[in-house]
Parts: structure tokens; sequence; C-alpha cells
């Protein structure tokens, strides 16, 4: 079991068990030590993609942060063949979201389903989010 709260200061608190609950553990540290920003990072692909063909990709993103997180990127990480080119994401305010086109270019010969993964990148931190797109010839 474990308990993870922010701390007056602005960093993480984290209680954990180890050991077959033999030990209790605390730890303290901040996002830029994870490296990570807290955001819901979410794709909606068109419904199918045609290979060959450009498209745009949503990616929505939401802060879960309880600072604004200022202006950022979104990339798509796409199947060996395909293209996509990052965007701008604007500033976010604690609870606010921002839809994306991600623009991308589909292999010519895939088909099927195909994995994506979104990264937001904003002030060195970076958040993910992955989904499926299918793609018909």
């Amino acid at each position: 079991m474990a308990s993870l709260t922010r701390l007056p200061d602005g960093r993480l608190g984290l209680l954990y068990e180890r050991a077959d609950y033999q030990h209790i553990t605390y730890a303290s540290f901040d996002l830029k030590w994870l490296g990570g920003t807290c955001a819901d990072v979410t794709i909606t692909p068109p419904t199918t993609l045609k290979a060959g063909a450009d498209a745009k990709i949503t990616v929505r993103v939401v802060s879960r942060m309880d600072v604004r997180r200022g202006p950022g990127t979104v990339g798509l990480t796409v199947p060996a063949g395909w293209t996509a080119k990052p965007v701008t994401v604007p500033a976010l305010n604690p609870g606010q979201g921002a839809n994306v086109k991600v623009p991308v270019t589909v292999a010519a010969g895939a088909s099927g389903n195909a994995a994506l993964t979104a990264t937001y990148r904003t002030g060195g931190l970076q958040a993910s989010g992955s989904g499926t797109a299918a793609v018909t010839p």
C-alpha cells in the first residue's frame, strides 16, 4: 500500500510499505526529479486513416498541476514509415485543457491497427498518452 500527497512546500511525499509489509518507508521529491508533469494526454484519431494519406490526429492535454504551465508542444510517436509534425500547446492554467491537431502522413503500405503515443512537453517536463488508430488500404 502507498500514499502520495503534495507537501506545503510543493514537493511530493510518498509513504509506502516494503518487504511484504515489514517496512514502512517515506520519501519526498519534486516533479522535476521525476522528469514529468501531471497532465492527462488523450489521443482521438479519425475513425479510420487511409494508407498513404495525410490526416490530423486530435490530442487533448489537460493540466492536473496546481500551477500554470507555459506553452509547450505535443509530438506523436508513429509507426515506421509514417511522419508526424509536433504542434504548439498554449499555456494551461490548473485544470484547463486544450485540443490540438497533429498532422500525420500514414505510410503507403500501412493497414490494420497502428499504435500511437502522444508526448506533451513543457518547461523541460513531459507527460504521455497512448492510443490506437485503424488504417485502411
